[in-house]
């Protein structure tokens, strides 16, 4: 899959079929220009899907110009008005895998409010 990032930089995320199971890709884009289908690799069990899921980028890395070395103590959300335990991953060097994802169920209605504090001491 290739597109672009919540920064803009050309981004391409490969995902290996598993033939059993749904495998997520890894990185958060911000729009998709081409995805390419590939060849079925398990005998009659591959199947292909293209969608989304309620993880989303986060446009900070590790430690990124000395700030953000915390992640977990930096996050405050809600997920559906309550306080949610969802899980930031913050990359040292691709944006594109900086992902916040919610650890509520989603359904799209429910409102998610991330508020990231960015700050250096």
């Amino acid at each position: 899959m290739t597109g672009k990032d919540i920064l803009g930089n050309a981004i391409v995320d490969t995902i290996a079929l598993s033939g059993s199971s749904a495998v997520p890709g890894v990185k958060a884009f911000a729009s998709v220009t081409e995805y390419t289908v590939p060849c079925e690799t398990h005998a009659g069990t591959d199947t292909c899907s293209l969608g989304n899921t309620k993880a989303m980028g986060i446009p900070y890395l590790l430690g990124d110009n000395g700030y953000a070395t915390q992640a977990s103590s930096q996050l405050g959300a809600t997920y559906d008005g309550s306080t949610d335990a969802g899980t930031l991953l913050l990359h040292a060097s691709d944006v594109s895998q900086s992902i916040y994802t919610p650890f509520g169920s989603g359904d799209g209605t429910k409102k998610v409010r991330v508020c990231l504090v960015v700050a250096k001491f």
